[in-house]
């Protein structure tokens, strides 16, 4: 890998790694905070394919399969060959990214998800400015394994927590956030941090996804309790969802039946 001679580097501090959404009324509609990953939609979110053996678990540079991804400031990503749409695998799989210094900032073999023998890294990039991360795609030892399909998926800025009770399904007394979305997107919503990195569900969550048509909040979408991470979300929520048209869509976070909850919702796309 190239090393860079030259380093210019803003450390993120404070709250300015994440961003947490206020509450909203139930009807309410917001600006644009998911702009910023519109635009980081743009580029193509299905990373490569790739077939390998003799990797010596993704170590042998000389034998992975190499993919340069570009990770914004504080950014949160999930890069698998599995649990992601599309994501494919065949035999065990290993990847590790590695910064502009050429250092290992994340790796993985088998996913805790989906508990198989595909990949899954969650990484949130450290560094205060936009910058170039190397993918190296393996195999577990020197198994050879493929076809693989590496996607990514990228987390809106805008994280939300709430707690609740008597929501009757989130129906009522809900917290709301309202996000911009870009049609085929993939979105996937959730309270689940196996499926959905920097998620939490402390009770038995509840949410619905909406649609603004005409002025007009459009039930599209809703999730109990997800069957994704081999029953390790337990009552957590998961909604996945390809957009249909671009617009705006809200999702309202509750509690299953009148029960008593508390979550962090996050949002991906691909």
């Amino acid at each position: 890998m190239k090393r860079l001679t030259t380093l210019v580097m803003m450390v993120l501090v404070g709250a300015g790694c994440a961003a947490e959404a206020a509450d909203e009324g139930e009807g309410a509609l917001e600006g644009n905070p998911g702009e910023e990953s519109v635009a980081e939609a743009e580029q193509a979110l299905h990373l490569y394919d790739y077939s390998a053996s003799d990797t010596n678990s993704a170590a042998n540079e000389a034998n992975v399969k190499k993919k340069t991804i570009s990770i914004g400031a504080g950014e949160t990503v999930m890069i698998g060959t599995t649990v992601l749409p599309g994501a494919l695998f065949k035999g065990d799989t290993y990847l590790r990214l590695y910064n502009f210094l050429d250092k290992q900032a994340a790796s993985n073999d088998d996913s805790a998800c989906a508990q198989n023998s595909g990949s899954l890294i969650a990484f949130t990039s450290p560094y205060g400015t936009k910058e170039n991360f190397v993918l190296w795609g393996g195999c577990y030892g020197n198994d050879a394994c493929g076809p693989n399909s590496v996607q990514i998926a990228r987390r809106d800025p805008v994280v939300f927590s709430y707690s609740a009770q008597d929501t009757n399904n989130a129906a009522v007394n809900t917290t709301n956030k309202t996000y911009s979305l870009t049609a085929n997107q993939i979105v996937r919503v959730s309270t689940c941090n196996y499926a959905a990195h920097g998620a939490k569900a402390t009770g038995d969550t509840y949410l619905r996804l909406y649609r603004e048509v005409e002025g007009t909040w459009v039930y599209v979408a809703g999730n109990d309790n997800t069957s994704a991470c081999a029953d390790q979300c337990d009552l957590a929520s998961l909604i996945q969802y390809t957009v249909p048209a671009t617009g705006k869509y809200q999702v309202r976070a509750g509690c299953a039946d009148a029960k008593e909850c508390s979550g962090t919702v996050v949002l991906y796309r691909q």
